[in-house]
């Protein structure tokens, strides 16, 4: 019997020990899961975090492409550029109307690079490998693989670049980019026909018609179903009724600072220029801003931005009181406002303060100063001013300020068509200024006015 009890005692001890231990083993299985569980849903979170952002910037290049191959004001701004220019021409636009459109133009491409930035994710770290895998997919697929960090693909930086060029005029240099680019073996045909259309518009300004003809062609025939067709189609013509109309006035019988005018409206500014130097030494001593004031419009248009800043200054400082004064000032206002030059914008609006361009300070209340232009600092165009220059500028600025116009101001209009008119003030508007005179009223228009005398 003893031997029966303590065998008894001894299994009783033996189930509480594996009791003890189990219960033991259990507790530590909970323990072990409460880590392992918050570690399996980290991990789950960082995948989730890092697909999610890698599919945004997805979206977002896919979106950016049909904003660059179809929907951006830049397109619209080629078109807009004859057509302005055509209307200026024609006479049908002030310079006033059309440096006010270039403004709005040049403020809405502005506001477009703003949006281009990539989601990031928390653990960028884990972003590589996962774009790996997902494009060792895409691969099998057949698809196109994943970049992602956009602003690292050579053909969108080429592009960027490129644009920022051609909407400075500098031309040559925004066709070798786009050359660069249009090398890409794997480039969508909505990107490769808007490449092609933009290179084809900058050979049209540079006098290459006949290569510029060549990829409007290319992308008629080949991307006809792209939207740059369309607008491929709209240059062709503007570019052949342009070159018609050059060879008109070349032929015309107008006087050659006429006939140069004329050609800075219809963007041939090379033979505009060669017009102007001819003429320069024997003008008149009122036609001498005019001519200063075109020349800069040729230096601006054939991407000599410093010698266009330079002759636009030289208006201001020699002529302040003249109308291309402050047609001069309101371009270095847009020259420095597209190339993101913000001192050049700054000298403007000071300028202006004694100028008093109504246009300009329209454009100045309309829209705040939006100098980024989303390039790179040290791929935007540098405009130094020279310490003379500089010095005449701070002169204009100190004087003091002239009265502004009243309604009794007797003034004495002096026009580029050799008219004269004199008269007391009526009213002053961005096109015009209205005098009462001996034989009524008359509404001189302020582009042609050169010089105005106060008696």
């Amino acid at each position: 019997m003893k031997r029966l009890t303590l065998s008894s005692e001894q299994e009783d001890d033996t189930l509480c020990e594996k009791a003890n231990n189990y219960v033991m083993k259990k507790n530590r299985n909970i323990i072990l899961l409460i880590p392992a569980t918050v570690i399996f849903i980290s991990f789950i979170m960082m995948v989730n975090d890092t697909m999610i952002s890698i599919r945004l910037n997805e979206l977002t290049m896919l979106l950016q492409d049909i904003d660059r191959s179809e929907g951006r004001i830049d397109n619209i701004g080629l078109v807009t550029t004859y057509e302005t220019h055509k209307k200026l021409f024609e006479n049908r636009m002030t310079q006033d109307k059309a440096d006010a459109i270039e403004y709005k133009i040049n403020s809405l491409a502005n506001l477009k690079t703003e949006n281009n930035n990539q989601f990031a994710s928390m653990f960028s770290l884990f972003s590589l490998p996962a774009i790996r895998v997902i494009n060792f997919n895409r691969l099998m697929l057949g698809k196109i693989p994943l970049t992602y960090h956009h602003e690292n693909d050579p053909v969108s930086i080429n592009v960027d670049l490129a644009y920022y060029y051609e909407r400075n005029f500098h031309y040559k240099r925004a066709i070798e980019l786009y050359d660069k680019s249009l090398a890409e073996t794997n480039l969508p045909d909505s990107i490769r026909a808007g490449i092609l259309l933009h290179q084809g518009y900058c050979y049209a300004l540079s006098q290459l018609d006949g290569k510029a003809r060549k990829n409007y062609l290319i992308i008629i025939e080949k991307y006809g179903r792209e939207n740059s067709a369309i607008t491929a189609t709209v240059l062709l013509r503007y570019l052949e009724g342009f070159s018609l109309a050059r060879q008109r006035v070349l032929s015309g019988k107008d006087d050659s600072l006429s006939q140069s005018q004329q050609l800075v409206n219809l963007l041939d500014y090379k033979r505009a220029l060669a017009i102007l130097d001819a003429v320069e030494h024997e003008a008149k001593p009122e036609d001498i801003s005019r001519i200063t004031y075109f020349k800069a419009r040729c230096f601006a248009g054939m991407g000599e931005t410093k010698r266009a800043v330079d002759n636009y200054l030289k208006v201001v400082t020699s002529d302040p009181s003249s109308q291309y004064a402050r047609c001069s000032n309101r371009k270095l206002f847009i020259l420095g406002s597209r190339s993101g030059e913000k001192e050049l914008v700054e000298i403007s609006m000071q300028l202006n303060t004694k100028l008093n361009d109504p246009e300009l300070s329209r454009m100045i209340k309309e829209n705040d100063v939006n100098t980024d232009n989303g390039i790179e600092k040290q791929n935007t165009i540098k405009i130094d001013l020279s310490a003379d220059t500089r010095e005449k500028i701070e002169k204009i600025v100190s004087q003091k300020k002239e009265p502004e116009m009243k309604a009794d101001r007797y003034l004495v209009i002096h026009t580029s068509d050799g008219n004269t008119f004199k008269g007391t003030i009526i009213e002053e508007t961005a096109d015009h200024i209205a005098l009462k005179t001996s034989i009524g009223s008359i509404n001189v228009k302020k582009d042609r006015i050169i010089k105005i005398t106060d008696k």
